[in-house]
């Protein structure tokens, strides 16, 4: 029994990994009492368990897969060093489907944000984009990028701003500090892809299935 955990919860990609109790005993079909013994004897769950705030917001609408997207830069200078010089993430999430698009950036210029931006439409392209007013958003090079190809690109404050990917942001440091901890290392360029995936793979609350 505590090998299936052990085996399930420490795969990076499996969508049970570096999680909750109720996520690891629903897929080992662990006993929930079992399963909660289990993680609170590993450091990587009891140490980064943190508290759920829960907080009364306006819903984000969204109508149909790739009709928005929300997206935000998260600074990890401090981790650089650690990731072969990579100290940003491009965070982007489609609000209907809940799918989540990662990229790691070594800064956050205005050309660094395009290339990025550039490299996600040649996969996906959404009609409208959400972000907050900083100016690795709001600058000529992305201005010219979205006019091309015809992407709304938009910010709005209180109830209305970006907490859906902010809320993606939470999840996937969570997971990462939980593998920190695991590895006993600073590094996460080389599985980032992977931690994504997890997240992709994971039943979603609000949708009642998986982005992906």
């Amino acid at each position: 029994m505590e090998r299936v955990l052990k085996a399930t919860y420490y795969d990076f990609a499996n969508p049970a990994s570096f999680g909750g109790i109720k996520k690891l005993s629903k897929t080992t079909k662990v006993p929930y009492e079992k399963t909660k013994q289990f993680l609170s004897s590993q450091d990587p769950y009891s140490l980064h368990k943190g508290v759920r705030y829960k907080f009364l917001r306006r819903a984000t609408l969204s109508y149909g897969i790739n009709e928005l997207w929300q997206c935000d830069l998260v600074d990890l200078k401090h981790l650089g060093k650690h990731n072969n010089g990579f100290r940003y993430l491009l965070t982007v999430i489609d609000v209907f489907s809940k799918y989540a698009r990662v990229s790691a950036l070594k800064m956050k210029t205005a050309d660094a944000v395009k290339k990025a931006f550039e490299n996600l439409f040649q996969q996906a392209k959404p009609k409208n984009i959400q972000t907050d007013k900083g100016s690795e958003f709001y600058n000529s090079q992305l201005k010219s990028l979205f006019q091309r190809h015809s992407i709304n690109h938009y910010s709005a404050e209180g109830d209305h701003k970006a907490s859906v990917v902010e809320r993606f942001n939470r999840t996937l440091k969570n997971k990462m500090f939980r593998v920190f901890t695991y590895r006993n290392s600073y590094k996460y360029v080389d599985i980032l892809h992977l931690l994504v995936k997890s997240y992709n793979d994971t039943e979603h609350r609000s949708i009642g299935m998986a982005p992906s």
